[in-house]
């Protein structure tokens, strides 16, 4: 027996405080190997051994056989049995209270391997009047913990509240994210686990526990060591329900031995909350990604209705320009008119595009600080590059196609097309999707061949072919300095287009 504070041996002695350092102390905080310890009468040294599973006196008040006077055990001098080492008399306590000073990592560790491989030793080394905030700040840090080596874990805690935001993590915010689910997590288990203490405890009440509430929240808090398992790397989500069922095992056979209740009592108070939080995480994870998907998709048609408007305003514009002026006007041009705006010229919502440019001017400045003069002339030259022989060119995230007769001969044929500007896109190709009506819009993402970047090309080519018309290259080689020609072939224009820098900014997600 030696002090809590300074490791002073307190054997033999009458008085209740230590001679080194003057902390008080009783033979009952202490826990010994049965019939290791002799327990003296203060009055007539007759000596009583403890038979208890904590080494302890039973009953722990009596009288005296010799002297017949009124005794209690913590009145009592304590030394070891004969012979035997006072190192041996020392029962294995618990790492996490016994330590009067703040708990080491070595103390997490024990502790922890208790909790998984020996949890009703553990749960028989504390004591009820030991400090609540101390065991469940054992719960909490070994959760922090976990939560800290997993990748998953502190973005599930979050995810119903980034989900609806749509916050797309990234560098410091994804850190930033990390850190507050983090400490979100061990905020949890400090509000849960009485939660969960409390439920077992209404269990119980029905087999009449031993113990009290205070020994429930200490037990559901110790057991809580197998959630250590939610930071395995990679395999954290799948081990960690692992660890909820374990935690669940160490929880019911602490009860059992803490309380005194049957196996079955105790299992169902210790299984029932983590089955139910297993139950509704699952739940509720595959309710949010029903959800999610369902938002998606309600976007992505949100999106795509909001595009085939656009597209189809750029159509109207142009045929209402060409028909007031009497000759075909470069969609650059209606820009810089005010015929049409520079939202209209942005393909979608995932579009990285922020600036108009054709032919290395930019249009963007030009409507924002440009003179009247300065936006005329621009637009005229714009006019006069639309020479015979393009027979397409780009402006933002939207592609003219000019030989396509109007009235079209067939509804399937684009005449105008969003595909996403390839050097600010370079992570998001083309890729067709048919709409209800003229014109048909492309968008999406593509690999770097003819059938990979945008397979509907092909076939738009084999409908244009049964119209005379040359075939289209894939829509992100048509930059704003290089329009596609009509003496060029697809398989030139493929081969000259410059390629798409590898270097670019990422696309969403």
């Amino acid at each position: 027996m030696f002090c809590k504070t300074c490791q002073y041996p307190l054997w033999n002695l009458k008085e209740r405080t230590c001679p080194e350092c003057g902390t008080g102390f009783a033979p009952s905080q202490f826990r010994f190997r049965a019939n290791s310890i002799q327990f003296l009468c203060p009055h007539c040294g007759q000596q009583y051994y403890g038979t208890s599973e904590r080494g302890h006196l039973v009953p722990p008040a009596f009288s005296c056989v010799k002297c017949e006077r009124d005794i209690e055990m913590d009145q009592m001098a304590l030394v070891p049995v004969a012979g035997l080492d006072e190192r041996r008399t020392r029962a294995r306590g618990n790492p996490w209270t016994e330590r009067a000073g703040r708990p080491t990592i070595r103390d997490w560790f024990q502790t922890t391997l208790m909790s998984m491989g020996a949890p009703a030793p553990l749960i028989l080394a504390t004591d009820r009047t030991d400090s609540l905030r101390r065991t469940l700040g054992y719960a909490c840090t070994t959760v922090v913990l976990a939560s800290a080596a997993s990748i998953v874990m502190p973005f599930m805690v979050l995810l119903p509240i980034l989900a609806p935001l749509g916050i797309n993590a990234k560098g410091v915010l994804a850190i930033a994210i990390w850190a507050v689910g983090v400490i979100l997590t061990g905020i949890l288990a400090f509000l849960l686990i009485p939660i969960a203490a409390l439920v077992a405890h209404v269990v119980l009440r029905g087999g009449k526990p031993q113990g009290g509430l205070r020994t429930t929240i200490h037990a559901a808090a110790l057991s809580a060591g197998p959630n250590v398992f939610w930071g395995v790397p990679l395999f954290g989500i799948m081990a960690g329900f692992l660890g909820v069922v374990w935690w669940g095992i160490s929880f019911s056979v602490m009860l059992r031995v803490a309380h005194r209740v049957s196996r079955l009592r105790a299992t169902i108070a210790g299984m029932l909350v983590p089955t139910v939080t297993i139950i509704l995480f699952v739940g509720g994870f595959v309710a949010l990604m029903v959800f999610s998907l369902s938002a998606a998709n309600s976007a992505m048609g949100t999106m795509s209705n909001g595009a085939l408007t656009d597209v189809g305003k750029t159509t109207r514009s142009l045929r209402v320009a060409n028909a007031a002026a009497g000759r075909e006007r470069h969609l650059g041009s209606l820009l810089l008119d005010g015929d049409v705006l520079s939202t209209d010229l942005i393909g979608d919502a995932f579009s990285q595009t922020s600036q108009i440019s054709v032919n290395g001017v930019d249009l963007t400045q030009l409507v924002l600080t440009g003179t009247d003069q300065e936006r005329a002339a621009a637009a005229a030259s714009l006019d006069a590059l639309l020479t015979p022989d393009v027979v397409a060119y780009r402006v933002g995230d939207v592609v003219v196609i000019r030989d396509v007769p109007d009235p079209a001969p067939d509804p399937r044929l684009w005449r105008v097309a969003v595909s996403l500007e390839p050097v600010a896109n370079a992570m998001w190709y083309p890729q067709a999707m048919q709409g209800a009506s003229n014109p048909f819009i492309t968008m999406g993402m593509g690999g770097d061949s003819n059938s990979a970047i945008n397979p509907e090309v092909a076939g738009q080519n084999l409908i244009r072919a049964a119209h005379g018309l040359p075939p289209l290259p894939p829509l992100h080689t048509i930059t704003d300095a290089a329009p596609f020609r009509v003496t060029e072939s697809a398989g030139e224009a493929e081969h000259e287009a410059k390629p798409v820098p590898t270097e670019a900014p990422a696309g969403p997600g």
